[in-house]
């Protein structure tokens, strides 16, 4: 299995939740695409099955660890081996969301931290495997795997990603990036939280996020899990 050998220096949450957003949208403003978890029902009891055409990225705030540390990026949390991360904290900006319509679309995201592997150079054909489960803490987990291709130092590409939300991913979920064209890649995990539990319009709403994500990555055949 693979270690994640480069965190950024991120110390500003705005920034984080900035970077979701820029893996999330393509250029034009689309959402790249969002699969629901096997466990991801609406209010009403049923299933999620729509494809989100947007999506509520707001900040966090009082956003902690299990050990009451601030989590800016998921450095106190990376190792060889699977790496788990976790966090809990509150929505912000509730108001600036429309009427919910589609409770699987429309509540609000707020990410907890995210992680880099090296960047690496790999040849067209090469295939990255990933690997990662998610749980729902004090409301839905919100996850994004994301293959970069990193033009120059000041410029990354996003070439893939797999994103999901639910109340959890049901175990292991594992998955490869096949690589397009030869030049230099490296993969970025975030974790974070759908507030599902806003519910509709009801005033007991509340903003409480957090959840937990296990992750791992390598070539093929170097993951056991």
């Amino acid at each position: 299995a693979g270690s994640i050998t480069q965190v950024p220096s991120i110390v500003n949450r705005e920034t984080i939740t900035e970077m979701f957003r820029e893996a999330i949208f393509d250029p034009k403003g689309d959402l790249r695409g969002v699969q629901f978890a096997v466990q991801a029902r609406r209010l009403d009891g049923t299933n999620c099955s729509s494809t989100c055409t947007t999506a509520h990225v707001v900040t966090c705030s009082g956003t902690n660890d299990v050990n009451n540390g601030n989590v800016q990026d998921l450095l106190n949390f990376v190792k060889a081996g699977p790496t788990e991360a976790l966090f809990n904290g509150f929505a912000n900006d509730y108001i600036s969301i429309p009427t919910i319509s589609d409770d699987c679309c429309d509540h609000r995201i707020c990410v907890g931290g995210m992680a880099d592997t090296s960047v690496t150079y790999f040849t067209a054909g090469n295939e990255v495997e990933y690997a990662f489960q998610g749980e729902e803490r004090d409301d839905w987990v919100e996850l994004a795997v994301v293959l970069y291709q990193q033009v120059d130092p000041a410029e990354r590409v996003v070439k893939d990603i797999v994103h999901q939300r639910g109340v959890s991913t049901n175990g292991w979920v594992n998955g490869t990036f096949t690589i397009r064209e030869d030049g230099d890649y490296f993969l970025r995990f975030f974790l974070a939280s759908y507030n599902m539990a806003s519910g509709r319009s009801d005033s007991s709403r509340s903003n409480k996020v957090g959840a937990s994500m296990k992750f791992d990555f390598g070539l093929p055949s170097e993951l056991i899990l």
